[in-house]
């Protein structure tokens, strides 16, 4: 697994939650969701996805499984993944924009 990673630590704490409920909604077992996000290389450990995944139950967005081997989105959950989905484009494009100077007069 990577020991770091390239990104700047505030881009992965504004990316992170998102990242995390769409990893909890394909497959939510703790294991998965920390496999998933050290693959994408948005973390290097374990401890910063478990931190996450805390921090989305304590908003009420993810609940313990019934297995108690992971998570599984709540309503509240679901429609925030949705919400960041259908946003996410709009925000990206704002972004490039921003960046490459085409937003400047």
């Amino acid at each position: 697994m990577p020991t770091r990673t390239p990104w700047p630590p505030e881009w992965i704490a504004a990316v992170l939650p998102l990242v995390a409920l769409v990893s909890v909604a394909e497959d939510g077992r703790t294991t998965s969701v920390v496999h998933t996000l050290q693959r994408t290389n948005l973390v290097a450990d374990g401890g910063r996805v478990l931190a996450c995944l805390e921090e989305l139950r304590d908003a009420g967005l993810v609940v313990e499984a019934p297995d108690r081997e992971g998570f599984v989105l709540t309503d509240a959950g679901v429609a925030r993944l949705e919400l960041g989905r259908s946003l996410w484009p709009s925000f990206a494009r704002i972004m490039e924009r921003s960046l490459d100077g085409s937003l400047l007069p």
